[in-house]
């Protein structure tokens, strides 16, 4: 967790020498978990704009691909936007102009796209 640490920290520091009224926080976190993503919620209780961007993939042939990182895919890619997004979305609604909008990363269509037994022809 220290290198994640120091990671959002060179992150923050890289936004503020060229941003100087900038108002930037950072949470190191994982979430792909749920206790990732408590500590989001516990550290951040509200958000304006939330947006989900989060996504992995295993660059394995599909064959390949075991139900532990299938398990591991659906907690990263599909759960952690829907932990935020229960705690953050009634937040949100309540005040006008809050925003909310999730988008997979582009790392699924790079899987399907090396993996030719999933193509139909």
């Amino acid at each position: 967790m220290a290198e994640r640490r120091e990671s959002v920290n060179h992150a923050l520091q890289h936004i503020r020498e060229r941003v100087s009224d900038a108002r930037a926080n950072g949470i190191a976190a994982d979430l792909g978990t749920a206790i990732g993503a408590d500590a989001v919620v516990r550290q951040l209780p509200e958000v304006h704009i939330l947006v989900n961007n989060l996504g992995i993939y295993e660059a394995t042939s599909f064959e390949k691909t075991d139900d532990a990182m299938w398990s591991r895919l659906f907690e990263v890619n599909v759960l952690s936007g829907v932990r935020l997004s229960r705690h953050f979305l009634p937040l949100m609604k309540r005040k006008n102009g809050a925003a909310s909008c999730s988008f997979p990363a582009n790392r699924p269509r790079r899987f399907l796209q090396k993996n030719d037994s999933l193509r139909s022809n």
